[in-house]
């Protein structure tokens, strides 16, 4: 019962190839799984730079920072192939997480790991010089 309430929340997305899902300094109110395809993630450095700093497939999600925080989005997040998407809006991941609070804790690991492995990339791009 509890599945299909989601999943009737849900809402898929088709990204073309070379199409952002969503955009860094934009307001987030979605959370994404990616169900088909490749994206790429990119935050702009000091100098305005697109800088890639990771690749989501499926399976990944995206976009729980903005949700969590309330803050704009933190990068960019491109389709390198067409890909599909499946889109919670605000309202669906809040039932979720009250219905089931173990979600609150698992969404703050990823948020923590995410940006320690963000931090990890634009270090290891300016140590290459790249």
């Amino acid at each position: 019962e509890e599945l299909v309430s989601v999943l009737t929340s849900v809402e898929p997305i088709r990204v073309p190839a070379g199409t952002a899902a969503v955009t860094e300094g934009e307001p987030g109110d979605s959370l994404f799984l990616v169900v088909q395809g490749t994206l790429a993630v990119t935050t702009r450095d000091a100098s305005g730079t697109d800088v890639e700093i990771g690749r989501l497939n499926p399976g990944d999600f995206f976009g729980e920072v903005a949700l969590l925080t309330q803050k704009p989005r933190t990068a960019t997040v491109t389709a390198a192939i067409d890909s599909e998407l499946l889109r919670l809006g605000a309202e669906t991941v809040t039932e979720l997480r009250r219905r089931h609070p173990d979600i609150d804790a698992s969404l703050k690991e990823f948020h923590r790991r995410r940006a320690e492995q963000t931090v990890e990339a634009l270090l290891e791009r300016r140590r290459s010089g790249a």
